[in-house]
């Protein structure tokens, strides 16, 4: 029987230019290949219900999308994180589920190095003063200068790794808080590990660098912000569900925190009311953090490789292989 991989959603802007190496990448491999824009829940259920693989640009990979493609051996979600796939239920039904855990360190890590030198450096406020005519460094005050300060970084994995290169190219001093490493483990990766409290109360910026799952769900919340110092600033290019948004809002609005970069927000995309987007201690860009043309370019030939290799009966890179344990198990 031929095997049919099904492609849901890509970067619009470039469906022609990653949608036509796929289509011509899996006809020489004698598989068929549909690519999909599903713009509801009942479109993806749909879109899938005959795929042998799914490649997952986008969409919610919930128990009820895994029941409605009953032939699919293997997802491919096209990032890092994993929050949209229910990996229970992809185990339940034989479903390997992917990632791509090397796909954009440095792009988010250049990403978040950015928002924390735009933040601190002031340079959207500066920019803005400047095209509406006025030529006037007044709102460099308080701007202090980077070197010999903290950065404490809110996980430390290959994000957060990258990110500490990065800052100590800076001059800074990296803490971090990571429960899944040891504190040796940390002192060979760059960084003193400290517990969440003591790292929050110490840092002069903050970068989170999390992934979304229950235990860090509103990790930041009021009493977070409130340790941190007046003159702190805040770096979120993780997902914006480890925040507290209203009590961030509140950080920004009355004081507690000097300012903040985000990348990532509760609601994508915000109600255009929503009050952080019209805070002047605030700089926001739209979850664009792992964007790169290389990026976008590797996305299509990455799942390509994990699809095939399952498909012909073999699995997954481990490092990709996000619920590997559960095969393991049953094996």
């Amino acid at each position: 029987m031929a095997k049919l991989v099904v492609r849901v959603n890509a970067y619009p802007h470039r469906v022609e230019q990653t949608v036509g190496w796929e289509q011509r990448a899996y006809a020489e491999a004698g598989v068929e290949f549909r690519f999909v824009q599903a713009r509801t829940p009942e479109e993806l259920r749909a879109a899938v219900a005959e795929a042998d693989a799914v490649v997952a640009g986008g969409g919610v990979w919930d128990r009820e999308a895994f029941a409605a493609m009953p032939r699919a051996r293997v997802l491919v979600n096209c990032g890092v994180g994993l929050d949209r796939v229910d990996l229970a239920a992809a185990s339940e039904r034989g479903v390997m589920v992917c990632n791509m855990p090397d796909l954009c360190t440095d792009e988010v890590a250049d990403h978040a190095m950015a928002l924390l030198l735009a933040c601190n450096r002031k340079v959207a406020r500066l920019a803005e003063r400047v095209k509406d005519g006025t030529w006037d460094r007044v709102l460099l005050e308080p701007m202090p200068r980077l070197r010999g300060k903290t950065i404490g970084l809110l996980g430390f994995g290959r994000i957060g790794q990258a990110m500490g290169e990065r800052c100590r190219g800076f001059g800074l001093r990296v803490v971090a808080y990571d429960p899944y490493l040891t504190a040796e483990v940390a002192h060979e990766r760059g960084a003193e590990l400290l517990e969440l409290d003591d790292l929050l109360a110490t840092s002069d910026f903050v970068s989170c660098h999390l992934p979304h799952v229950a235990s860090t769900y509103h990790l930041m919340g009021e009493a977070q912000f409130r340790r941190m110092k007046p003159s702190a600033l805040f770096v979120n290019t993780s997902r914006g569900k480890v925040v507290d948004q209203v009590a961030l809002t509140r950080a920004l609005r009355e004081g507690w925190i000097m300012g903040a970069g985000l990348d990532v927000l509760e609601q994508e995309p915000p109600d255009p009311a929503d009050p952080i987007l019209r805070l002047p201690n605030a700089v926001v860009t739209p979850h664009a953090a792992g964007f790169s043309d290389e990026v976008v370019d590797r996305i299509p030939r990455l799942a390509f490789e994990e699809v095939m290799a399952v498909l012909g009966g073999g699995t997954p890179r481990p490092i990709a292989w996000a619920n590997r344990a559960a095969f393991e198990v049953k094996t």
